[in-house]
């Protein structure tokens, strides 16, 4: 399913065209009329995208923890010395940056996921609302240009 929407006017459709080019060249161009414009959005694979960045923050979580697991399983096997407490001054920053940033990282791609995931249902919720009352659907640039 795909949504259409032009800078003056468009229509809903559903083609399954992504055309990424037109909606910048409208925007680039304020001599060009902008009823010709057309932006097509594809909600089937903005839906995808959104899967698969989910799928990755799974990824990236499941790996944080288990980073996270197998070196706390490993003890504290530096040792107490002066060559041990070096080596755990120079290793404990490193390690939990790493553990954070896995951890910050997934959250980010969640929230993503989540994100997309709204967009997509609020555009099929905005198409099928102009077909059923037989609208076009106008988006107007936020700055009146």
């Amino acid at each position: 399913m795909s949504s259409s929407a032009g800078s003056g006017s468009g229509s809903a459709g559903s083609d399954g065209q992504s055309s990424a080019s037109s909606a910048s060249s409208s925007s680039s161009s304020s001599s060009s009329s902008s009823s010709d414009s057309q932006v097509h959005v594809d909600t089937d694979k903005l839906q995808q995208a959104a899967d698969t960045l989910g799928e990755l923050a799974w990824s990236l979580k499941h790996a944080t923890d288990s980073f996270q697991d197998q070196s706390d399983s490993y003890g504290e096997p530096w040792g107490d010395d002066k060559t041990g407490k070096n080596f755990v001054g120079q290793y404990q920053q490193p390690h939990s940056d790493a553990v954070q940033a896995g951890t910050d990282g997934s959250s980010a791609l969640t929230d993503a996921t989540g994100q997309l995931t709204d967009l997509v249902s609020a555009l099929k919720s905005i198409e099928a609302q102009a077909l059923a009352t037989g609208q076009q659907v106008s988006v107007e640039p936020a700055d009146g240009a």
